[in-house]
Formats: C-alpha cells, sequence, structure tokens
C-alpha cells in the first residue's frame, strides 16, 4: 500500500531527507521551547511578551503535526 506524503514525513521510521528534516525540526522546537520556558520562569523576565509569542508559536506548530498525526494514522492497517 502506498502512503501519503505527510504520512511519510511524519513517520518516524522513514528515512526520506523530508522526514529527516521534519524530525530535526520537531527536536530543535523541543529544545528551543524547553529553554525558552526555563529562561522564562527567571523573576526578571515576568511580563516580557516574547515568552507569550515564543509560547503561541511553538504551541502552534506542535498542533499542527498533532492534527496532521490525526489525519494520516488511518493509513495504517491496524488503525
Amino acid at each position: 500500500q502506498k502512503h501519503s506524503r505527510l504520512y511519510n514525513i511524519l513517520n518516524p521510521k522513514s528515512h526520506s531527507s523530508s522526514a529527516l528534516h521534519f524530525q530535526e525540526f520537531i527536536s530543535i522546537t523541543i529544545l528551543l521551547d524547553s529553554m525558552i520556558y526555563i529562561v522564562s520562569t527567571e523573576p526578571k523576565f515576568a511580563g516580557v511578551s516574547f515568552f507569550y509569542i515564543a509560547e503561541g508559536v511553538t504551541s502552534t506548530i506542535f498542533l499542527i503535526e498533532y492534527i496532521g498525526r490525526v489525519v494520516v494514522c488511518t493509513e495504517q492497517k491496524k488503525y
């Protein structure tokens, strides 16, 4: 069975260049989001709008990834 391009990109077992780039992008996003969250807990940065914007951007990225995974999950026979 042939899978969609989105399925191949989101599949963690895929070795296509698009999938590898996507995995790198998500990994970097997770690391940056974690670091930004840690720094944002410092009292001297309280109320800085950058942290709210960064949280919104990363949350949107994760939401889009999640929706993509929900859309393609039915391409596997076991689901």
